[in-house]
This record gives structure tokens, C-alpha cells and sequence, in this order.
């Protein structure tokens, strides 16, 4: 249940409960119709207040449309982490990649059940999960032309940091998508564009989500 579900149900109980005392003591009403009244206040005012959210967003041809370039974009990402994620060699880094995929799938999955999350989502994701996306086929691509060097390992470990942030920042929009609390998102990404960069990924919002990605092992 969203903040304004429960907020509805709240007041909607208020009015239905403080209908049936009002018959119950002040009329001097029997108890079994004041609480025929008060329910039937409570279904009314239930239905009253009940926030609007999906029909709504999928009412209008470009939320619609939105939605399903999200959900079609974000199962696109995480087909894409799950194929790299599998050509790379069992350990830390492919599991960590198996995780952030997995985690991309409930974004997708959020937005399928909760459409209002849309926006949201589909910005997180043209940045973060993109980025996932660089760092691990830079990787990928790296290992596959040298299976063992200090470089190699050193790379390793800074993608593992790297990826350590990543799934933090998956973890926490998922939580707040789920819990639709979104007003400190553009804060939250602030911050974790500046971690990134300290560790040599740049993400840049106005070329539309892509991320350039510096020497990782440098």
C-alpha cells in the first residue's frame, strides 16, 4: 500500500467510525444500525478518497507510451547484464553483475505494477543501469585479451568497488520506487555521480544517460 492509500484509508476510517458514534451515542441509535452506517460511510468515503494512480497514468497515450519504452528498455538492460554476466569467469564480479541485473528486473517489474513509478524508474535506469553496462563490458573486454596481469587485477578491484555502489543505488531507488518516496531522488543521484567519478566514471544527464567511462584501471 502507497502513502496515499493509506493516508485515504485513514480518513475514510475517521469519518466512518466518527459517524457511528455519532449515531450510537448522540442519537441514541441502536448499535447494530449505527454500525450499518458507519460502514457504509467508511465504503463511501473510501471510495471518495482513493487516490487516482494508474488509470490515470495509463488514461494518457504518452504516459502509456512511456511506460513501455521503460519496461521494453529496462528488460533490454537486463537481458544485456545477464548475457555479459555469463561470459565472464564465476567470482565476485559476475555475481555482483548477476545481482544489479536481477535488481533491474523489479524496477521493470515495480513499473509494470505501480505505472505512476515510470518516470522515475526510466531515469534511474538510463543512467545506472547503462553505466553497469560500460563498466562490466569494459571488463569483459579487457579480460579477454589478457586472463592475468597486475593491470587485470587492479582493474578487477576498482569494478568491484564500482559495482558495490552501483547495487547500493539499486537497492535504495527500488525501496523508494516501492515505497513511492522519490523527493530526494535527484539528490541521491547527485551524490552517487560524484562517488562515480571519484572512482573514474563520468555520467553525464545531458547526453541523455550514456556514461563515459575513463581508464578504470589507472
Amino acid at each position: 500500500m502507497n502513502k496515499a492509500s493509506y493516508f485515504s484509508g485513514i480518513l475514510a476510517g475517521a469519518i466512518g467510525g466518527g459517524l457511528f458514534l455519532a449515531f450510537l451515542l448522540l442519537f441514541g441509535l441502536d448499535i447494530i444500525p449505527s454500525l450499518v452506517i458507519g460502514l457504509a460511510s467508511f465504503a463511501i468515503a473510501l471510495a471518495f478518497f482513493r487516490p487516482k494512480k494508474a488509470a490515470e497514468s495509463e488514461s494518457s497515450p504518452d504516459n502509456a507510451i512511456l511506460i513501455r519504452e521503460v519496461m521494453a528498455s529496462g528488460s533490454a538492460q537486463q537481458a544485456e547484464m545477464t548475457k555479459i554476466a555469463r561470459s565472464l569467469p564465476a567470482g565476485t564480479i559476475r555475481r555482483k553483475l548477476e545481482n544489479l541485473a536481477s535488481l533491474t528486473g523489479k524496477i521493470v517489474d515495480d513499473v509494470r505494477q505501480d505505472p505512476q513509478d515510470g518516470k522515475a524508474a526510466g531515469r534511474f535506469l538510463a543512467y545506472y543501469a547503462d553505466t553497469a553496462i560500460r563498466i562490466a563490458t569494459m571488463y569483459r573486454d579487457l579480460t579477454s585479451r589478457d586472463a592475468d596481469s597486475p593491470e587485470i587485477r587492479q582493474t578487477g578491484a576498482k569494478v568491484e568497488r564500482n559495482l558495490d555502489i552501483l547495487e547500493k543505488a539499486f537497492k535504495l531507488q527500488l525501496t523508494k520506487l516501492q515505497e513511492n518516496d522519490l523527493m530526494n531522488l535527484d539528490a541521491e543521484m547527485s551524490v552517487l555521480e560524484s562517488t562515480l567519478k571519484m572512482e573514474g566514471i563520468d555520467i553525464d544527464p545531458n547526453r541523455g544517460g550514456s556514461a563515459g567511462t575513463s581508464q578504470t584501471g589507472s
